[in-house]
């Protein structure tokens, strides 16, 4: 595996990834948002933020190391 610009760019820039990262951070936005609530509301809708920020970090995960292996493939053909 050769780690050069073209590859980070290709890599960091994939629409798939800039689409799941966007979910990551909206998710965390979520529960930055729910941090300033009260103490009653946080109980309540702080395990399921915490569910959908878990979904999305394993979208991302998922998501990169698909885009990872169809880079690895395009630069084992050329």
């Amino acid at each position: 595996m050769k780690l050069n610009n073209e590859y980070i760019l290709k890599f960091m820039n994939h629409p798939d990834r800039v689409a799941a990262n966007a979910k990551l951070r909206k998710a965390l936005k979520r529960i930055e948002e729910i941090k300033t609530l009260s103490a009653q509301t946080i109980l309540i809708c702080m395990p399921p933020a915490l569910k959908e920020l878990e979904c999305a970090y394993e979208n991302l995960i998922i998501v990169e190391a698909m885009i990872e292996q169809k880079l690895l493939k395009e630069q084992a053909v050329g």
